[in-house]
């Protein structure tokens, strides 16, 4: 990567004579998306959920005196001298690193939010510690599919479900029993999370079962365990005979009633 400076005769005529400034290896390569189109969206709908925060370009933004502004620097400076902290690093990328990370989980902390990294940010989270939280996207990918097609209207409505709380706490806690038995590859870890979501929708409708009409229990039950899919939720399975008993109290409330918000909207 090579980078020059020079004086133009007058705007927009390139200089006659460059001075390079910059001469080196390029230490690591970026692309930018902006999905501005996702608040697009959601504006018509006006979802009390959804706050925007701009916080600028700056590696510290705020103010001096601001926690986060003083919380940031702290961290910053404390990297920054740190030598054993990824010591191979070509320090430009470095400090990038560390002050991106330091900047993106501080301003979440303080909006009590989370927030997603790549690869490259694994130092910092083994550095400071942090447990990697597991969201349920993965548990509940192998119920709907992807996620990401669904109308925001489907979203909306689960999230009102009085069940989405439950559902959402049901997807985590799949995922980090499928994390437990130490999976081998990203198959064997979506094969556990789909094992693990099985057993979890068996156990719901062994729950229900008894609050539901007799035959209609039978069919729902039987349904669930006839399937022994490896990777994929029985679901799609029973979902005929789940729609059939929307009326039921019990079931209504129920975090598969709240996935099935999801599933309907895919036809199963």
């Amino acid at each position: 990567m090579t980078l020059a400076i020079g004086t133009e005769a007058e705007p927009g005529v390139p200089a006659e004579e460059m001075q390079v400034f910059v001469d080196g290896e390029v230490s690591n390569a970026y692309l930018a998306e902006f999905h501005t189109g996702i608040l697009d969206e959601l504006a018509s709908l006006e979802p009390d959920w959804v706050q925007t925060v701009a916080i600028g370009g700056q590696k510290q933004p705020g103010f001096v005196g601001d926690p986060v502004y003083e919380a940031i620097r702290r961290l910053n400076f404390t990297d920054f001298t740190d030598k054993e902290l990824m010591p191979d690093i070509e320090r430009f990328l470095r400090s990038f690193i560390y002050e991106s990370f330091n900047r993106d989980a501080t301003v979440a902390a303080a909006l009590d939010a989370s927030f997603t990294s790549t690869q490259l940010f694994a130092p910092m989270i083994e550095h400071g510690g942090a447990e990697p939280d597991r969201a349920g996207s993965e548990a509940l990918s192998l119920i709907v599919g992807d996620v990401g097609t669904l109308p925001w209207e489907a979203v909306l409505e689960f999230r009102d479900h009085k069940g989405s709380r439950e559902a959402r706490d049901q997807l985590r806690e799949f995922e980090r029993l499928a994390i437990e038995s130490e999976p081998q590859d990203a198959y064997e870890y979506l094969r556990r999370i789909a094992f693990e979501v099985n057993g979890g929708f068996r156990a719901a409708v062994e729950e229900l079962a008894p609050k539901l009409p007799e035959e209609l229990a039978k069919q729902v039950f039987l349904g669930a365990v006839a399937t022994v899919s490896v990777v994929g939720a029985p679901v799609a399975a029973v979902a005929g005979a789940v729609s059939s008993v929307s009326e039921s109290r019990a079931f209504s409330r129920s975090w598969i009633s709240a996935v099935m918000v999801l599933t309907d909207d895919r036809g199963c």
